[in-house]
Formats: structure tokens, C-alpha cells, sequence
């Protein structure tokens, strides 16, 4: 599965008008809705999934098995927010209902929430400027295995222990050896 994220613009802005085209041809189309109640507020999730753009999307993405939009809404006497997401996966119609899919992507937001804030923010992955796929791969590791000794030494904030090894860098090496 992949989300296509603002790290993705024009893939991005090549499905909205796909999606939002009001005289689409949506006899393809499968849906999915769920209401959740709590927290002091209502959510609406509704998921759109279409094969229409397999082929498309073939050349640069690779076998396609469906495409899809999730849109969230969020309702409480305060605020409303919507939120729209895009993505693919190479799971068939007949692999992956539009319910099944709809768990899948949200399994995938919670590892994606857990894993953001430790690969993205505290290591700055989306920040790193290397784009040499070999070497943003090996990048990759090294952060895995960061994350993965911070794991094995039960560390609960990986920002505070990255600060402490670089004025302790004995420490570091000791985990490491």
C-alpha cells in the first residue's frame, strides 16, 4: 500500500480532478463508510476504491491493483475538519474489499503515526537532501537500527537519548559494541 502524500505533488494534483470530476463514470467504483462516536466528537470515514487507473498509473508505480480516497471528517461543538487522502495498493478488487482495504489503511496510519514521529521528525528523514537511492537506502538501515537498539534499551524519548549521545558518545558506542 502507498499513501501519496504532499511529498508526491504531482501525483497528488493528477488524481484530484480524477476523483472530484462530478460526471465521472463511477460504475467501477466501490465504497466504504463508517461512523465512529467519541472523544467529544463524530467521525465520518468514506472510502472510494476504482481499478479505473491501473493502467494509468502502470508505467511509473508498477502492477496496480486498485486506487483509492479516504476522506475524514471530524465534527465536535467546537471545530470541523475534513481531510482527504489518497493512495494504491497492489492488492485486486477480488484480494481486498473496500471494508477489508478500509482496515488495512487504517492498521497502516497507526504504525504510520508511531513510526512518523520517530523516523521523520526526531532522525529527519523528509529533511535528508540525499536522493541517490543506494545511499538513502543505507540511511534507512542505519535509522532502523537506531530505532531498533532504542527499542532494545526500552528508551521512551529517542530525541532526549540522541542529545545525551552527542555530548556522551562513549555511550553510544557501548550500545553499539
Amino acid at each position: 500500500m502507498v499513501i501519496i502524500k504532499d511529498t508526491t505533488p504531482v501525483t497528488r494534483a493528477d488524481w484530484e480532478p480524477f476523483f472530484e470530476d462530478p460526471e465521472a463514470d463511477r460504475w467501477t467504483w466501490q465504497s466504504y463508510e463508517q461512523m465512529e462516536k467519541g472523544h467529544g466528537r463524530t467521525e465520518k470515514r468514506t472510502l472510494l476504491t476504482t481499478p479505473d487507473l491501473n493502467e494509468y498509473l502502470d508505467r511509473e508505480w508498477g502492477e496496480v491493483g486498485q486506487v483509492f480516497r479516504l476522506q475524514r471528517e471530524r465534527r465536535s461543538p467546537e471545530k470541523h475538519s475534513s481531510e482527504v487522502v489518497d493512495g494504491l495498493t497492489t492488492l485486486s478488487r477480488d484480494q481486498c474489499s473496500p471494508q477489508r482495504l478500509f482496515h488495512l489503511i487504517r492498521a497502516h496510519g497507526a504504525m504510520e503515526n508511531r513510526l512518523h514521529g520517530r523516523r521523520d521528525v526526531t532522525l529527519g528523514e523528509d529533511r535528508c537532501p540525499i536522493r541517490v537511492p543506494a545511499v538513502a537506502q543505507m540511511l534507512a538501515v542505519l535509522n532502523s537500527l537506531v530505532l531498533a537498539l532504542m527499542d532494545l534499551h526500552q528508551v521512551p524519548n529517542v530525541a532526549r537519548q540522541l542529545r545525551r549521545f552527542s555530548s556522551h558518545p562513549e555511550e553510544a558506542f557501548a550500545w553499539v559494541i
